[in-house]
């Protein structure tokens, strides 16, 4: 009866080493999503995020003139954040840069900013760059169809006679834009990364709860062993 039990606790002994050993490998195919970042004509790509318009999350640009003309999106709306490290000596204005979806529609960026600043119309061009800071371009844009991915081509606006653009995979979600700061300095490109965070967190928490418990199958082994072996005499 003593063998059966010590059996059944080594079983689930082994079954938590083996969820432990599953944590481990969603870790791993985690960090071969490796985060990424692509160049563009003014620097560097960091992030590109799609957020569908949500009265919940709202997207606020401030002191918009009352004589700019009214958005041509209007269905479908969603906004994209295109997160740039800018190379040295770059300016940056909401009319460098478009964004063109697969049926060649352009959406003209709205906003600039840097760091964690406000979207402000008043500020459409940031004429002196840092490049050790962060800075943000802003899109109203039509979502993609259901059966299309969501890319889009960021196209330089400036130079007419050589096409520069870049074929930029974005992140649709439904929480705020991340923020600039915690954007690592690799990039995110292609990534959730809050969400990966997320999942890393949790799988960290159910490795640790796994490795614990079977720590406490295999204490409790040794207490019953020791329970059993009865004390040994000791000559005077």
């Amino acid at each position: 009866m003593q063998i059966m039990k010590m059996s059944i606790k080594i079983c689930s002994a082994i079954i938590l080493l083996l969820s432990a050993a599953t944590i481990f490998s969603q870790e791993a195919d985690l960090e071969k999503k490796k985060e990424k970042s692509m160049r563009f004509h003014s620097g560097t790509l960091l992030s590109a995020e799609l957020l569908p318009e949500n009265p919940a999350i709202p997207v606020k640009v401030i002191n918009i003139s009352p004589f700019e003309p009214p958005s041509k999106v209007t269905s479908d709306v969603a906004y994209a954040s295109v997160v740039v490290r800018l190379d040295p000596g770059r300016s940056i204005s909401v009319h460098d840069y478009s964004l063109f979806n697969d049926r060649k529609t352009e959406f003209k960026c709205i906003g600039v900013r840097e760091g964690e600043d406000v979207f402000d119309s008043q500020k459409w061009e940031l004429a002196s760059t840092n490049p050790e800071k962060i800075y943000t371009l802003l899109f109203r844009v039509s979502l993609p169809s259901s059966n299309e991915t969501p890319d889009y081509v960021l196209h330089f606006n400036l130079n007419k006679n050589r096409p520069e653009d870049v074929l930029l995979p974005f992140v649709i979600i439904d929480r705020p834009f991340i923020s600039p700061s915690k954007i690592p300095s690799e990039g995110i490109i292609g990534s959730d990364f809050i969400k990966e965070e997320m999942l890393k967190a949790e799988n960290e928490k159910k490795k640790s709860e796994a490795v614990l418990e079977t720590k406490t199958e295999t204490g409790s082994d040794t207490d019953v062993k020791d329970a059993k072996e009865p004390p040994k005499s000791v000559n005077p």
